[in-house]
């Protein structure tokens, strides 16, 4: 029950005109272009994408680094579940609504870094910087920043892409 009032869940998001050319998805007519055959081969085809970014804030994770070792692996899961929780209620106030209005079906949501990382067709997690780019004033207003490494901080936070495709039915 204390762990309800350390979660803050917010986010950000903007649905982007998109193109498919080879392993490329190119958005807003090139201000973002992300390079992935697996994201290709997951979100091709799709008119539109919806980025976006989300967090339940930090208040979780600093509470959690004055917890017990038991307690910190608690607040750790469940901060997990919130932030998970967080980035499918966004994905679904985004996408249905767009979906309803223009008859079309989503795609996978996928998120940077996603993929296998031996294979050369991942989702390398540097493109992390160009949903950060095409998102900047949304990112900064919920207080959201890119690490080096290209890690968020706040830990707890989600970024990803999902695709709108016209339904085939």
């Amino acid at each position: 029950k204390k762990s309800s009032y350390l979660i803050n869940p917010i986010g950000v998001y903007e649905i982007f005109g998109c193109e498919t050319e080879e392993n490329q998805l190119i958005l807003c007519r090139g201000k973002g272009i992300f390079t992935s055959r697996s994201l290709v081969r997951a979100i091709g085809g799709s008119k539109k994408i919806g980025l976006f970014i989300a967090t339940i804030g930090n208040s979780l994770e600093k509470n959690a680094e004055n917890c017990s070792y038991p307690d910190n692996i608690i607040l750790e899961a469940i901060g997990s579940a919130a932030t998970e929780e967080c980035a499918e209620y966004l994905h679904r106030q985004i996408i249905e609504p767009v979906i309803k209005e223009n008859e079309a079906q989503k795609t996978t949501r996928l998120s940077p870094g996603w993929g296998s990382h031996k294979n050369s067709r991942n989702w390398n997690i540097a493109e992390q910087k160009i949903i950060f780019d095409l998102l900047n004033l949304g990112a900064k207003r919920i207080n959201i920043k890119l690490a080096e490494n290209y890690l968020m901080v706040p830990r707890k936070s989600v970024s990803a892409i999902v695709g709108i495709k016209k339904s085939t039915s």
